[in-house]
């Protein structure tokens, strides 16, 4: 959760993050931590195990916006309101489904990085739910992208042809 890291281990940290992060490298959109970490209730963890217990369940749902980033997205000059909602996995006739909610989505940097996001959270649920059934094997389904608003930022007017 601090671009820091990223600094550390790359050399350098991407220009948006550095736009989102506060005066201590601080952001809140780090999606590994929001759905892996205990601090976030190990939410893939969680989901996982809905569909293990249940296959045709409908909960097995990865909450990102929580209501605190009313006051977490602006702390200590922080701008980082979290763009994804939450997704959520179905399996329907032996494939995995993801629905994928998102707040704002940038069209030119934002929607490649949360699609290769929800693909790999997707493979990963394939992945151990076949590792824990392996009676009962399933395989990739659709991916479902509802977006409320997206967007091209000015800079990248010229990509968009008229």
């Amino acid at each position: 959760t601090n671009i820091n890291t990223l600094a550390e281990i790359y050399g350098k940290s991407p220009t948006a993050w550095k736009h989102s992060a506060n005066e201590y490298g601080e952001i809140n959109s780090n999606y590994g931590h929001l759905v892996y970490s205990e601090k976030y209730h190990n939410q893939f963890e969680n989901a996982l195990m809905e569909l293990v217990s249940n296959r045709d369940s409908r909960r097995a749902t990865m909450v990102y916006t929580r209501p605190s980033i009313w006051v977490e997205y602006d702390e200590n000059g922080k701008n980082d309101f979290i763009c994804t909602n939450a997704q959520s996995v179905y399996i329907r006739n032996n494939r995995l489904h993801m629905v994928s909610q998102m707040r704002s989505n940038d069209v030119v940097f934002g929607y490649k990085n949360d699609y290769a996001w929800a693909r790999y959270l997707m493979q990963g649920f394939v992945e151990r739910y076949n590792d824990i059934n392996p009676s009962e094997k399933i395989r990739m389904g659709h991916l479902y992208w509802q977006v409320q608003n997206l967007h091209v930022y000015e800079r990248h007017f010229n990509l968009v042809k008229p």
